[in-house]
């Protein structure tokens, strides 16, 4: 007892504190292994029919998204250029669309890495993208009838699961084999009436032309891949079911693919939840749920001792980290208790108020006992750190926004080639049509600014000139409609302005302006410098519209093309707040358009 008295107080609260760590640990465990088995077991399938729920949802997004990949190519052009011509087609002329559609399938579905093959079919050809290890011939899926359960959707997605493709395909190599990886394929297929709509005109496929069948597999292994590893329990087995009871997916033989599933099994359809099952003998937890949208059916079955087992292991696990950090609290609780703290504390509370208002310079004095010298330093070099990091995410959002403003100019600039233009317009002057040499060599030079380089701004001779050339072509195409007034001093167009920005304001105004005027229109382009800053006007006489402002004009144009929305989006990114647009117009009196930037050289 006596030497219990001269302890120090570290070492008497730090045997208080173990006591009160370890001793209720074990009783608590204890207790709660004999009161509470059937709700841990309860507690572990309400866990295991969450996580089948969350891979159901997990299928689910994953076959959306093909789905929704299909639905996006219905609207490509070069889709509907080369199946509405195909009845014209000779064999080179499908050699040569061949590539083009491979290219659009390869270029869709690039993002998407769940798909293993994908293909266009038609009765006369079938196009591929880069893939021959799933191309069955047209024969084949005539013999199939894949065309017919296609056709039979009516333009929507059809899943087809649970067959075996060598077998429904009656390809003799395949049917041979005992396996190969795509054996068991989830495939959809979908009759693709192509269509896409130019200036306000929607253009569809005739009645009368052949509509292709795009087919996408997917492997039973990429399926298996979104479930498996999930439930962590020894012995567990996982299928997924399809709406006609057979099983698509499975990771065990007890549960064969392309079977029907037992009939016990399939009477919970379509409910979610978990009972007892019992096979061979052995009782099983069986928990399960139905992915309502395709009236798909996955279950999982767990031995019911292996659930106890697993149960009991991780409460052993749990309580046994609960008495580490209990004992590690004791020791903390202790030391600290002992010591006196009261003017590190002290020091300690003023860096924090000082981080607080955000100044991290790591300048807190260190004191001499150990453990605050310690606690300090790590104060320091946390506020180092947290330096560090906001800089580095200062740099990554600089870098990110450079991204941004790219990706939006580069939307802009044309994709066709610069030097073909050059071989006609020689071809022009050849034979003496002038008029078109201009018009090319306009076109020519704007191809050329848009190549030379891809900086965000640029000077604005360069964006004058390239609009200057936008507007020869336009007054060729809309012949005595307008004329052009332009009023820039020579002493702003060497300050640096957006690339790209005073285009798109001009062409909305001659679409939309002029729209339905045959001559006397006048378009004004204006710039002056006033202070440290570029007033930019664009105005026109022509038709006019109901006064709105510039998000509301950018909105009305963001459907179907870049317009003004690629220009409010590139000044925000570039400038932020340090711009201004205003709109005026009135309904016969035309449009006036104000722009208002900072001066850089």
């Amino acid at each position: 007892m006596e030497r219990i008295l001269y302890m120090s107080l570290r070492t008497k609260l730090g045997i208080i504190l173990a006591c009160f760590a370890i001793i209720p640990s074990f009783v608590i465990y204890s207790q709660v292994m004999k009161t509470y088995e059937n709700d841990m077991v309860k507690a572990a399938s309400q866990n295991v029919q969450s996580i089948v729920k969350t891979n159901n949802n997990l299928i689910n997004t994953t076959l959306n998204r093909i789905e929704e990949v299909s639905y996006l190519l219905l609207n490509n052009k070069d889709c509907f250029d080369c199946f509405s011509n195909m009845d014209k087609f000779a064999v080179s002329d499908y050699l040569k669309e061949e590539r083009v559609i491979s290219d659009v399938l390869g270029k869709q579905f690039a993002a998407n890495d769940t798909i293993f093959a994908k293909y266009l079919y038609t009765s006369k050809w079938i196009f591929e993208a880069n893939n021959t290890s799933m191309k069955p011939t047209i024969s084949e899926i005539k013999r199939f009838k894949l065309d017919e359960k296609a056709a039979g959707a009516g333009g929507q997605v059809c899943w087809i699961t649970g067959y075996d493709y060598g077998k429904w395909f009656q390809t003799e190599y395949l049917s041979k084999k005992k396996y190969y990886k795509y054996q068991y394929p989830i495939t959809m297929v979908r009759q693709m009436n192509f269509q896409y709509s130019q200036n306000g005109k929607l253009y569809a496929m005739e009645s009368n032309q052949e509509r292709p069948i795009l087919v996408v597999h997917v492997l039973e292994s990429t399926l298996a891949s979104l479930y498996e590893s999930s439930v962590n329990y020894k012995g567990s087995i996982y299928a997924v079911v399809n709406e006609e009871g057979r099983i698509i997916s499975s990771d065990n033989k007890l549960f064969p693919i392309s079977r029907l599933a037992p009939d016990d099994i399939l009477k919970l359809k379509p409910s979610s939840g978990y009972t007892s099952y019992w096979i061979k003998g052995v009782k099983y937890l069986l928990c399960y749920d139905t992915l309502e949208e395709r009236n798909w059916f996955s279950f999982c079955l767990i031995p019911m001792s292996e659930v106890i087992q697993t149960t009991k292991e991780q409460m052993q696990s749990s309580q046994m980290w609960l008495t580490i950090i209990l004992l590690v609290l004791a020791v903390i609780i202790a030391a600290l208790l002992s010591l006196t703290i009261s003017k590190p504390i002290e020091v300690l509370t003023k860096a924090a108020k000082r981080v607080a208002t955000g100044d991290f310079s790591a300048d807190t004095p260190v004191p001499r006992g150990k453990d605050f010298k310690i606690l300090t330093q790590s104060f320091n070099h946390m506020e180092t750190e947290i330096t560090r990091l906001i800089n580095e995410n200062y740099k990554i959002s600089l870098r990110e926004k450079d991204t941004q403003i790219m990706a939006l100019t580069m939307q802009i600039n044309p994709h066709f080639l610069y030097n073909t233009l050059n071989t006609i317009n020689m071809m022009a002057i050849m034979n003496e049509d002038y008029e078109t040499s201009d018009l090319i060599v306009s076109l020519s030079e704007m191809l050329h600014y848009s190549f030379k380089n891809t900086y965000e701004k640029i000077p604005l001779s360069d964006e004058i000139q390239w609009t200057i050339n936008y507007i020869n072509i336009m007054s060729k195409r809309f012949e005595g409609v307008f004329e052009t007034k332009l009023e820039i001093p020579d002493e702003l167009l060497l300050y640096k302005v957006p690339k790209f920005f005073l285009q798109p304001v001009v062409e909305n105004a001659i679409l939309h302006g002029f729209e339905g005027i045959t001559k006397g229109g006048i378009l004004c382009i204006r710039a002056e410098k006033q202070e440290e800053n570029i007033f930019f006007t664009v105005s026109d006489n022509g038709k006019g519209m109901v006064n709105m402002n510039f998000e509301d004009v950018t909105q009305k144009n963001q459907e179907g093309r870049i317009g003004l929305s690629n220009v409010y989006r590139r000044l925000t990114l570039i400038y932020g707040e340090n711009y201004s647009v205003d709109i005026k117009s009135e309904p016969g009196m035309g449009t006036v358009f104000k722009l208002i930037i900072p001066c850089q050289n």
